[in-house]
């Protein structure tokens, strides 16, 4: 527009030559105010030279404290100013405290990686900077996700420190951080030479007492007759008691004081200040920022330097330069200082000073401070002197100069004549600003088009008139009519607390430091009173002289990205079906106490008995549900100091803290009393018990690994021994671990290497001593572990499942072993064999059994499945099902070992059962327990009116089967008739009875 009112005055002026004149060049010097920005080919805020080939070369510089700590800025702002002087390129530096001082948790390092991982994770980083040690830690221990390759330099970091956690490291240098102790304590005592008792104050943090202990270590060395008094180990007032009672003719080194011995935090510079209030000796420090807090100074380590060098290295870096190629920096980092008003108020003559040392505050004189004006005097009588020479010079050339005053006028009318030619010339220029004009035009429309297109809502501040724009999307994205949305305050109220005051921070550092822009994540409160996460990205303009005239800021609403992330944490550390914390929540939850120095720490391993057959019988969702059940018990059943986990599976973890072992065991008992009971889930009621094992830290293990084993082996003692029950862990446990693992790598190929056989055990009729059929007994024999007893390697078989094949080859081996009996014998005795609960509640164990059955050509009447009461009692209603529908078969079912479980006449009624074995503890007390014998009568007598057939075991003298026989017991089996045989030595035996018959 400008523009067009300049042309359209030109048409205007064709009349008048001299003011066509003079306009023509007023429009030329405007065109010359445009094109110099246009066409800079300098950088306007670093003056440094674009390279338009290069691009952005993006920097992160990871702060371990917080913005605003004095040490912190320093480094950051040497670094800033020195990097833009080294590297001629352009490049942007992205700053990020970790805020260490603060808040030094783990929980600081898993959002600083979460931040860095968001907000750079398309951003190609040519470099890694880092000041201190904390950020230096997090840096290489995360180089490999979110820094690889990428070079690292370090500052504000020591030789004891990168020497245990880089020295060896690669792509990586950097500036080491000494302080100069030995020349502040030389400074010292060139400025107290009377001095008898140096103080060093230092707190008990692991760099305090380092540092601490290395000054008193070297005031000892350098003057001997000094003698050297620390004071540490204290609260705050405790030190400033102490340095108030100190002598005015010693002096006092503060090294590092931020944490007294309660815990309490104190800045450096606040610590400094209330020292050197309160003490009559002169104070010393070992760092810059300490100056101006009241110390006297010293030779102090500079953050500033610290940065200048750090952005020297990384020039080099971005200049091509490897990083293992640049050796370390280890000086040119200090500054011999001191305060004019400290040695004022401690009486230090400044005479005594040495030369290098600088003495800041120090008055000046009257010359000094009116220099400027005295120069300036001065200049004016000179340049009055030359006036006046000049002056009678000047009325000489006046003469002259009218002379040529007419030959100028010809030259000028010649100029304007030349001006007038020009005016055509001007016209189409003019044209030309009209098509720019219509193409900016077309710009602005293009420009509108692309915010509709994009999501975000817009806020665009022009600082210098202080008027606020806001784009249509703020009613769609918060729902306030947009009346309302016409003020930045109104927008800034509606921020969270938290958000506005990161908000406000990272404004005005951006506008202070003139920056690219900046970025956060924030809330703001919508009209339903609800919060909404926004990225609010910024950036401004700034004029030649710096200032800011203009700020753009989008928001882009994330609140369905923030819910997702929200979801995605809670499910890293929450099970999902019981919605307790789980196995990485223990883990993060058990660290963090060892961190606190809590002890001691339980963990209680509870293990649901039996669930696995539950979830077999009756379907993986109502396992769920019955877990999610026992869960609910379990968070009821335990105290407040507790808390509970799912780890997986059927296994829940209670982790107790700062108990002692008996109140943790008595804890314990009250969760199985309180589960051992009914639960009811989806209309069914099952009986339930947990098995828990025990172990404490650090009795047990000293890590989280090793007390999760400990604990896991202790539970599977508690299973061994009979289940429902708690055991502490035992160092014996692992051996019985290492026992129990050989065994169950051998069995796995048992079967598949023939090592099972089959000893078969007669049963003999009461009355003639006849065999009416035989019992199969499997026995194992391992190359590597001999021959293994039945009770050592059936459970483990169970708890495997390797049960199942090997209950099927049993079963086809029988038959087998049967039938070759038959074909020889031509008698067709009977084969009982024994079925856990597992092969029970297999799908196919019905079709398989009468396969092999009509495989064989046997009777089903031939085949006896033996089954214990408490195989029974674990899977009653399907188990009951199942043998029923094989009674219809014909085949016969035998209760095994009646006596020893729960003997109970009310349920033994409803058994589908054809046969009751007595057990051989009730054959053994025969003749020695008359109240045994009873209960032997009672069970054949209460058999016979079920019409069951009635067997004893383990009969083994004469004695024993006359006393059966008087009870009418039907038929017996054990050691008297025969011990378990080989299949080979069936026929002797058979041949044997039948020979007995004959007689």
């Amino acid at each position: 527009m400008r523009l067009k009112a300049v042309a359209s005055e030109i048409k205007e002026l064709k009349l008048n030559p001299l003011k066509t004149g003079l306009t023509l060049l007023l429009a030329v010097l405007m065109l010359g105010a445009l094109i110099p920005p246009i066409f800079a080919d300098t950088n306007p805020v670093s003056g440094i030279p674009f390279d338009p080939g290069a691009g952005v070369s993006d920097v992160l510089f990871i702060s371990s404290y917080h913005y605003g700590l004095e040490w912190t800025d320093d480094i950051v702002n040497g670094f800033r100013e020195t990097l833009s002087s080294e590297y001629s390129g352009e490049v942007k530096v992205h700053n990020v405290y970790m805020d260490w001082k603060e808040y030094p948790t783990e929980k600081t390092k898993t959002i600083l990686y979460e931040e860095i991982a968001y907000k750079y994770k398309d951003v190609s980083l040519k470099a890694v900077v880092v000041s201190d040690d904390a950020a230096f830690a997090f840096a290489l221990n995360n180089r490999g996700t979110l820094f690889e390759g990428v070079p690292i330099v370090f500052c504000g970091v020591s030789e004891k420190s990168y020497q245990l956690l880089a020295e060896n490291a690669d792509n990586l240098t950097g500036v080491i951080e000494e302080v100069d102790i030995e020349q502040t304590v030389r400074l010292a005592k060139q400025l107290n030479p009377e001095m008898k008792v140096f103080y060093v104050v230092y707190d008990q943090t692991e760099s305090g007492e380092s540092m601490g202990t290395t000054a008193v270590a070297a005031i000892e060395n350098m003057y001997p007759e000094i003698h050297v008094e620390a004071i540490t180990d204290d609260t705050i007032e405790g030190v400033i008691r102490r340095v108030e009672n100190v002598a005015a003719t010693d002096s006092i080194l503060l090294t590092a004081y931020y944490r007294d011995r309660t815990g309490r935090t104190i800045e450096y510079e606040e610590m400094a200040r209330l020292i050197s209030e309160r003490s009559k000796a002169p104070v010393f420090s070992l760092y810059d920022f300490a100056m101006g807090s009241g110390v006297v100074g010293g030779t102090m380590l500079s953050g500033t330097l610290q940065g200048k060098h750090a952005a020297e290295l990384t020039a080099k870096i971005l200049n091509g330069t490897q990083a293992q190629d640049l050796p370390l920096i280890r000086t040119d980092l200090y500054e011999a200082c001191l305060d004019y008003n400290a040695l004022v108020r401690f009486g230090i003559n400044v005479k005594t000073i040495p030369p290098d040392v600088e003495i800041i505050n120090k008055p000046i004189s009257i010359f000094e401070a009116h220099r400027t004006l005295i120069y300036s005097i001065i200049l004016i009588l000179i340049f009055l002197s030359v006036s006046v020479v000049a002056l009678s010079i000047h009325s000489r050339r006046m003469r002259h100069l009218r002379d040529e005053l007419a030959e100028t006028n010809k030259t000028q009318k010649r100029y304007l004549d030349e001006i007038a030619a020009s005016e055509e010339e001007l016209r189409a220029q003019l044209e030309t600003l009209n098509e720019f004009y219509d193409a900016l035009q077309e710009s602005e429309e293009r420009n509108q088009l692309i915010l509709d297109a994009v999501k975000d809502s817009v806020v665009d501040w022009a600082v210098k008139e202080g008027t606020v724009y806001f784009s249509e999307r703020w009613n769609e994205a918060l729902g306030y009519p947009m009346e309302k949305m016409n003020d930045l305050d109104f927008l800034e109220s509606l921020m969270h607390p938290d958000d506005l005051e990161v908000y406000k921070m990272l404004l005005n550092k951006h506008r202070m430091e003139i920056s690219d822009g900046f970025s956060m994540q924030c809330r703001i409160r919508a009209r339903s009173g609800e919060y909404k996460w926004f990225l609010l990205r910024g950036t401004t303009r700034f004029d030649e002289d710096g200032i800011p005239y203009r700020t753009v800021m989008a928001y882009t609403d994330i609140d369905n990205i923030k819910n997702m992330e929200n979801k995605l944490f809670f499910s890293a550390f929450h099970d999902e079906l019981t919605h307790l914390p789980n196995k990485s929540a223990l883990e993060r939850d058990f660290k963090a106490e060892m961190e606190k120095g809590v002890s001691p720490l339980a963990l209680l391993l509870a293990d649901i008995d039996h669930f696995k057959r539950i979830n077999d019988t009756m379907g993986h969702f109502f396992g769920d549900q019955y877990i999610a059940e026992i869960g609910r018990r379990l968070k009821l059943a335990i105290p407040e100091e507790c808390n509970l986990y799912r780890i997986g599976g059927d296994e829940f973890i209670i982790f107790c803290k700062g108990l002692s072992v008996a109140t943790v065991e008595k804890i314990s008992k009250h969760v199985l009393q309180s589960l051992n009971q009914a639960v009811e889930v989806e209309y069914s009621i099952f009986t339930n018990s947990l098995s828990i094992g025990l172990a404490v830290y650090p009795h047990d293990g000293d890590t989280f690994e090793a007390l999760m084993t400990k604990a896991d082996l202790a539970m599977y003692k508690s299973k061994e021994t009979g289940r429902s029950r708690i055991t502490r862990y035992e160092n014996y446990m692992f051996e019985k671990i290492i026992w129990r693992m050989e065994r169950e790598k051998q069995l796995k190929g048992a079967l598949k290497n023939n090592e099972f056989r089959l000893a078969y055990q007669p049963q003999m009729d009461c009355k003639d001593h006849s065999i009416t059929g035989f019992e199969a007994l499997i026995r194992w024999n391992n190359p590597v572990l001999g021959a293994v007893p039945p009770n050592d390697f059936i459970p483990i078989a169970e708890e495997t499942q390797t049960i199942i094949p090997i209950g099927k080859w049993v079963i086809e081996e029988a038959c087998r072993f049967i039938k070759s009996v038959e074909r020889v014998w031509h008698i067709p005795y009977h084969i009982s064999v024994n079925v856990s609960v597992l092969q029970l509640i297999q799908e196919d164990f019905e079709s398989h059994l009468v396969r092999t059955l009509s495989k064989y050509d046997l009777q089903p009447e031939q085949f006896e499945i033996e089954i214990t009461e408490t195989v029974l009692i674990q899977a009653l209603d399907e188990s009951i099902e199942k043998l029923k529908r094989l009674r219809q078969r014909g085949i016969r079912v035998a209760l095994d070992d009646f006596g020893t479980g729960y003997s109970s006449l009310s349920y033994l009624r409803e058994l589908p059962i054809d046969t009751l074995k007595i057990d051989k503890s009730f054959i053994d007390a025969i003749g020695h327990s008359s109240e045994k014998e009873e209960l032997v009568r009672a069970i054949i007598h209460i058999g016979h009116k079920m019409k069951l057939f009635v067997v004893a075991e383990g009969v083994e003298t004469a004695d024993q089967l006359t006393n059966l026989k008087r009870k009418n017991c039907d038929a017996v089996q054990g050691y008297y008739f025969s011990k378990p045989i080989s299949e080979g030595d069936v026929a002797d035996l058979i041949e044997e009875m039948r020979h007995k018959e004959t007689m």
